[in-house]
């Protein structure tokens, strides 16, 4: 039986077997997310022989995939006759989508991981040891996260897009929306390719071995370059939403903290905001650039969906769809992830400034209490976008938020 308990306690989370645990051609990525029964336990960098090549890795294959698809699109408008059917062509906007996803990874995998990724995997350990400690003194209580109950979908989602890059890679490829198979033929085009790729084939039996040697190493290559791309995205949406739940945890824990330890109280929220404050404009910049995809991506594959079905690939219409509804999940989390984290923090500085524990003590210790209270800062600092301001995020907000991104969609579909 404690070998039944020990053996369940010690059960590898999805993400952590998927992405970490088993990885391909023991290539693994420069950050491992630690995880045990309790959620995450400690992020490292990984140890590799050549950590300056592997970061570059990911890099190039980012920058590979934006540079593809604006040739692409360049072939495309080029060789259309007319601006109505560059419009009604559902490969530009499947590459215009597929570039600004690119586009905005090779930004954010800049920020994140090739400038300042020391500092933001010494904050992240510090935000974990600093919950650990918050929660030892509110006396072990474990307070609940608006993550939870994505949990099990995320996980759920994980294994879906772990499996999903052969099964895309075929619906892309045997439908002609690869953008490098259609660079390759508008390539093709020329004599001079031309004839320089008819020279490079084989004679004879030997032209049947270089086609399978061919077969072999591009299979591979590209679903592990499609890999690579869906691990990307899915550890920049677990960091968000994990540390965005850890954000969550130790402002509850301070409010629970008692009013006889006001002190305590500063040291931690003083504590948080220096780690804010160390990453804050690359938090900054990281939700701008996922907002500007989301609400692109939400416009482009609705504009599939509704104004182009039919013209093209059914299974490339349905993954469109899975993306849109995937994409709407995510910003639904992480609209509600800092719409409680800001008001968490505005109920501390309430907490902060209520001065009934203070009945009976001498006028200089509250004015030291006052000038503390009053010292503070607020956690999460605007990041405009619009009309709208991440530090002001609530319910009716956060519904005015989606119901804009629709209105730019209707907005989109009826200029078309």
């Amino acid at each position: 039986m404690k070998n039944k308990e020990k053996a369940q306690n010690h059960k590898i989370p999805i993400l952590q077997l998927l992405f970490i645990e088993f990885y391909p051609f023991q290539y693994k990525p420069r950050v491992e997310i630690i995880i045990d029964k309790n959620g995450i336990a400690i992020i490292r960098k990984t140890r590799q022989r050549f950590p300056h090549f592997v970061d570059w890795i990911s890099m190039i294959l980012l920058n590979s995939v934006w540079v593809m698809c604006v040739a692409a699109i360049w072939i495309v408008v080029k060789e259309t006759k007319s601006y109505g059917k560059m419009g009604m062509d559902p490969r530009i906007w499947m590459w215009s989508v597929w570039f600004l996803l690119g586009f905005c990874g090779t930004i954010a995998y800049k920020v994140w991981v090739l400038d300042i990724l020391d500092m933001a995997v010494h904050m992240a350990n510090e935000m974990i040891q600093m919950d650990t400690e918050s929660t030892a003194e509110t006396g072990g209580r474990k307070s609940t996260s608006e993550t939870t109950r994505f949990a099990g979908t995320f996980e759920s989602l994980t294994m879906i897009l772990y499996l999903s890059p052969p099964i895309t890679l075929v619906s892309i490829v045997s439908n002609g929306n690869d953008p490098v198979y259609y660079i390759v033929m508008y390539l093709m085009s020329f004599p001079h390719f031309n004839s320089f790729v008819k020279n490079c084939w084989l004679p004879g039996f030997g032209k049947v071995f270089q086609i399978i040697f061919i077969i072999l190493t591009a299979w591979p290559t590209c679903n592990f370059l499609m890999y690579e791309g869906v691990r990307i995205f899915v550890f920049f949406i677990s960091a968000a939403t994990n540390l965005g739940a850890k954000a969550t945890s130790i402002l509850q824990k301070l409010i629970e903290i008692g009013p006889n330890q006001g002190q305590k109280r500063f040291q931690y929220y003083n504590r948080f905001r220096i780690i804010s404050q160390s990453v804050e404009n690359a938090v900054k910049l990281s939700v701008v650039l996922i907002l500007a995809a989301v609400g692109v991506m939400l416009c482009g594959f609705a504009f599939l969906l509704v104004r182009l079905y039919g013209r093209g690939s059914h299974l490339m219409f349905v993954i469109n769809g899975f993306t849109v509804i995937l994409s709407v999940l995510i910003l639904e989390l992480l609209l509600t992830m800092f719409g409680k984290c800001d008001a968490l923090c505005r109920i501390f500085f309430r907490c902060c400034k209520n001065e009934r524990h203070l009945v009976g003590k001498s006028g200089c210790r509250r004015t030291v209490y006052r000038k503390k209270v009053r010292s503070l800062r607020l956690l999460i600092l605007p990041v405009g976008l619009g009309q709208f301001s991440l530090s002001r995020i609530t319910k009716d907000s956060k519904s005015s938020i989606l119901f804009y991104l629709v209105e730019i969609i209707g907005n989109v579909l009826i200029a078309f």
